[in-house]
């Protein structure tokens, strides 16, 4: 496989194998943007236990006939990690190529597995060439027939391909027969002008089906869930008073216009939805700041451990370790020249830490500066570390994100005077929510219910709802639910508020109770949003507000409970 790849002038560096004999993965960081690997060879090495966000296409050489392998096969190109939907529908997709007649059995039996877990058959979309082939073929040709391969090795066995035996004219062949297929099929127009591969045409027709599936997702408003977990859901209808008018409104969020790198998926540049992440893709750890103060620390030490918790399931414990325990094990640290202890140390932070937890920072930077940090401890510091290890690690972790915060903040201002970002209106208000606890019933609501409040949030939202110039109000959810001012952090307001003169106040309450930590960033960041939103009133039709409340003690920018209903009872 790996010379038809390399025939096919793949760079050698962008093929890996993955086997149980050979392993060119060893030590290979596929999460890292300089991983040059592109293609992964195996066989049954990584039918478990393996994930990547990348791994967007599976080409299956192998005559499957095990359910189990099967699933766990195609598990590769369907469960990844740090994945969200985008803008390009060919990367909300995943591929399957196969030409074995067992695999393809077995899928539908996989199919079946999933029909019974939920799953119907528009979670899925199937392309069969075989289907297309004309009712009477002409006999096959010297050629064809030399491609046709069979396997001798029995049922449920993979089949290896004799690459010596293939016909040199194999990938003309599969591009006329592509074209062949694109010609004569009324799924998709003919392929035209410089598409003499038939590739542009499979495109079509997966963004096509990716299409229709999210329409008819779209088009269930939220009423796709089972009937049967209806009964036990917290689940809230819009009003519908305001129906139409609040399903219009799309509020702004900031988009990032990425470069197009090419390849399968290229469409050109595109717009996608800013994450954090984006922020950083040039943020190094290198020669930043390494000076943490680790006085006044906890003392003890913790271990992890799984508990059992009945039926056969786990729990993660955390313990504190015994003083005889702890000790054995550092001594053998100890024991080491300082060249070892650093290393062991650096080791054990990190296990700690754990893989890709500052992604899209890489572990390598992070082991680094890690190095730099216990290379600046003297003995006795390094004799407090192994002693109190967790607590290093958490004021470690605090120090990383505080300098990722920084940067990130630093370059979203950057970027916004660069145009490199810019606001478009984006999220819709849902026609149903399903809050986790719910609020009383206080009038102008949105939804029948709304999601709980406390003490604060209840007197500002019974305050707004009062006065006589609002339309609406509306308790914004929690995460990955809600409306999110996504910029340099993701910023989930309290409330969204709407007046009768098309003013949208976004309404973030803060208590005395609280940490307010992160309050002038959120205000900063709202402020951001407030300003670049009504450079785009004129295409909306809204104009837009942010307000930081305050029980008591407002910081600059912000206001208290009276003050702001004084300014919204203006709008």
């Amino acid at each position: 496989v790996r010379y038809i790849l390399l025939k096919l002038n793949i760079p050698l560096e962008h093929i890996a194998i993955k086997t149980a004999n050979i392993n060119e993965l060893k030590n290979v960081d596929l999460m890292s943007r300089d991983c040059q690997v592109r293609y992964i060879i195996t066989v049954n090495a990584l039918k478990e236990g393996w994930d990547c966000p990348f791994a967007y296409v599976l080409a299956t050489l192998a005559n499957k006939s095990s359910v189990v392998d099967v699933t766990q096969i195609l598990g590769r190109v369907l469960r990844m990690p740090y994945t969200r939907k985008h803008s390009i529908e060919l990367l909300n997709l995943s591929y399957v190529f196969t030409s074995s007649s067992h695999f393809q059995n077995t899928l539908s039996q996989v199919v079946e597995g999933l029909n019974k877990a939920g799953f119907s058959k528009r979670d899925y979309r199937e392309f069969d060439l075989s289907a297309f082939e004309p009712e009477q073929a002409p006999a096959p040709s010297p050629a064809q027939e030399e491609l046709n391969l069979t396997a001798e090795t029995g049922e449920g066995q993979d089949f290896e391909i004799e690459k010596d035996k293939l016909n040199p004219d194999w990938e003309q062949q599969a591009v006329e027969q592509a074209a062949h297929v694109d010609a004569i099929s009324t799924q998709q127009p003919a392929a035209t002008g410089s598409d003499t591969t038939g590739v542009e045409a499979l495109k079509a027709q997966a963004v096509d089906q990716a299409q229709q599936f999210e329409e008819q997702a779209n088009a269930t408003s939220g009423e796709s869930c089972p009937e049967e977990l209806k009964a036990h859901m917290n689940e809230h209808k819009m009003k519908p008073i305001f129906d139409e008018l609040a399903k219009a409104i799309q509020l702004p969020q900031f988009f990032i216009k990425l470069p197009s790198d090419g390849g399968f998926f290229d469409i050109g540049d595109e717009w996608h939805k800013l994450a954090k992440e984006n922020l950083l893709s040039n943020f190094v750890l290198a020669n930043l700041d390494a000076t943490i103060n680790f006085t006044a620390i906890e003392s003890d030490v913790y271990k992890v451990d799984a508990e059992e918790i009945g039926n056969g399931e786990s729990a993660p414990s955390f313990t504190v370790v015994k003083k005889a325990e702890k000790e054995k094990l550092n001594s053998i640290i100890k024991s080491q020249p300082t060249s070892g202890q650093i290393t062991s140390i650096v080791g054990r932070l990190f296990s700690l830490i754990g893989k890709n937890s500052f992604y899209p920072i890489e572990d390598n930077d992070v082991k680094h500066y890690l190095k730099r940090i216990v290379e600046a401890m003297n003995a006795d510091q390094r004799a407090d570390c192994l002693e109190r290890d967790y607590a290093y690690v958490k004021l470690i972790k605090e120090k990383i994100q505080s300098l990722a915060n920084e940067y990130a903040g630093k370059e979203f201002v950057n970027w916004l005077t660069t145009h490199k970002i810019k606001l478009r209106p984006s999220f819709s208000l849902p026609a149903t929510i399903a809050p986790s606890d719910n609020a009383p019933a206080i009038s102008k609501s949105l939804y029948v219910t709304e999601g709980s409040v406390n003490n604060l949030e209840s007197k500002v939202i019974r305050g707004v709802a009062e006065l006589e110039n609002i339309v609406w109000w509306h308790r914004n959810l929690e995460r990955g639910k809600g409306f999110v001012i996504n910029g340099f952090l993701n910023h989930y307001p309290d409330f969204i508020v709407l007046t009768e003169s098309k003013n949208i106040v976004v309404v973030e309450t803060k208590g005395d109770d609280r940490d307010n930590s992160d309050s002038k960033e959120k205000l900063k960041l709202g402020k951001v949003w407030e300003a670049q939103a009504n450079q785009i009133a004129h295409e909306t039709g809204y104009r837009y507000h942010y307000m930081m409340v305050f029980e008591s003690n407002p910081i600059d920018g912000a206001y208290t409970t009276g003050d702001v209903l004084k300014l919204i009872e203006a709008l």
